[in-house]
């Protein structure tokens, strides 16, 4: 028999959280998901799939581990797990540009007090499509 928990933060506690979603109404969980997708947004605008995975028809979930510090900014990126074809290193240079364009996430709470936190990011590599296109006619 499994045993559900629900974990709650208390009031002084918070994850990290990816910029973006400071201003909008709703509770933590709502902020929490506009923030996830924020996040992905800026992953995938800035992620290009390698060639090399392309023509090896590459795909899988590579994970990229850093740590928010008190500040916000990032540090200790680090490759995880690796699909190869060239996926990890994308993955850690979209990061690392995330980290270098001095963008701030939210900070994560503890105790009332700002602490670092270590995050596992997965990104997905999806093999791309070719769009069929008709041709018009007139």
């Amino acid at each position: 028999e499994i045993e559900e928990r629900k974990y709650q933060t208390n009031e002084g506690e918070r994850m990290p959280r990816f910029p973006g979603c400071e201003e909008i109404e709703g509770d933590a969980k709502e902020k929490k998901r506009c923030s996830d997708r924020k996040m992905l947004e800026y992953i995938y605008s800035e992620l290009t799939y390698p060639k090399k995975a392309i023509k090896k028809k590459v795909a899988g979930i590579v994970i990229v581990g850093f740590t928010v510090e008190r500040d916000g900014s990032l540090s200790n990126i680090k490759l995880l797990k690796d699909i190869g074809a060239g996926c990890g290193e994308e993955a850690l240079r979209v990061m690392k540009k995330m980290r270098n364009s001095n963008l701030k996430w939210i900070p994560a709470i503890q105790n009332g007090k700002y602490v670092k936190v270590a995050y596992n990011l997965p990104i997905n590599f999806v093999k791309p499509q070719k769009v069929k296109t008709r041709k018009k006619r007139n």
